[in-house]
């Protein structure tokens, strides 16, 4: 739950169940960061959320990168 608020923290209440239901399917979450804090792998989530921050798009602790639409 604390990764998905770093990268969205304005998605609808729909995409964080989704993203959650997830998460426990694969045991790791969107950016790879497994329970107890490793990474799995560089996920693509990862990889955009560095990106943005590369350019100056948000905080280390907030990048919106899933939007505040289901369709985002």
């Amino acid at each position: 739950e604390k990764a998905f608020d770093m990268i969205g923290p304005n998605a609808p209440q729909e995409v964080k169940d989704a993203w959650m239901e997830a998460a426990k399917e694969v045991n790791a979450n969107g950016l790879g960061i497994k329970k107890n804090g490793m990474l799995s792998h560089i996920s693509q989530m990862m990889v955009q959320r560095l990106n943005k921050q590369m350019k100056g798009e948000g905080d280390v602790d907030n990048i919106d990168i899933l939007g505040n639409t289901t369709e985002s």
